[in-house]
């Protein structure tokens, strides 16, 4: 059970997650949720809001799907509202954004491994300022057969999921998320344009 916190807005989302213990409880609700979507799809090209990255050895959370879920697990206190992406995205949701992944589930807790932590400039050939963009998710193109969906990935460290979730529920997460069939393929968005053009269409986002 979510421990009770009182939503007056984004900044309280810290509260939300006061220890390790919190986002491990989170997690376990998150991969509950995750096993009912799997359970009510049957498609063979059917691809889950979570998918497992071999290469970064990392657990891709649809960001959206991440936000549905904490606004259900909180008792819909207005979360959503404030933190979910959409077509036409305000300034102030980025920021929230930033401030619950890149901050707190990230810096803090180091749950998340999204921000860029070190940049060889030893083969650029430059005396300015580099600029290191902040974001706090990956555009991923995930497909399984002729199915192709669009993840804005957060992504969750396999090994640190695995220290604060049940083995049950990381066994069943692993189970869900780790298979061959679901093959990347865009990653950023140079690559994501790439694909749209040769396409003529944009792929469907995995979270409605």
């Amino acid at each position: 059970m979510p421990k009770i916190f009182t939503y007056y807005g984004p900044l309280d989302i810290g509260s939300a997650f006061s220890s390790r213990n919190d986002i491990g409880t989170f997690l376990e609700y998150l991969i509950g949720r995750l096993n009912d979507i799997v359970a009510e799809n049957n498609e063979d090209d059917f691809i889950p809001p979570v998918v497992y990255s071999e290469k970064g050895r990392v657990f891709n959370v649809d960001y959206n799907f991440l936000i549905n879920c904490l606004d259900d697990y909180h008792d819909n206190v207005g979360i959503k509202d404030d933190f979910y992406l959409t077509d036409s995205v305000s300034p102030s949701v980025l920021k929230n954004g930033q401030f619950l992944v890149a901050s707190i589930l990230d810096d803090y807790y180091g749950v998340v491994r999204v921000r860029q932590r070190t940049l060889d400039i030893s083969r650029l050939r430059t005396t300015k300022p580099i600029e290191i963009k902040e974001r706090f998710y990956n555009i991923l193109g995930i497909q399984n057969g002729e199915n192709v969906r669009r993840f804005s990935a957060v992504p969750f460290s396999a090994s640190e999921v695995k220290k604060v979730v049940a083995d049950d529920r990381f066994n069943l997460l692993d189970w869900i998320a780790n298979r061959r069939c679901f093959e990347q393929v865009i990653f950023g968005i140079p690559q994501y344009s790439e694909w749209v053009r040769d396409n003529g269409c944009e792929p469907e986002f995995v979270t409605p």
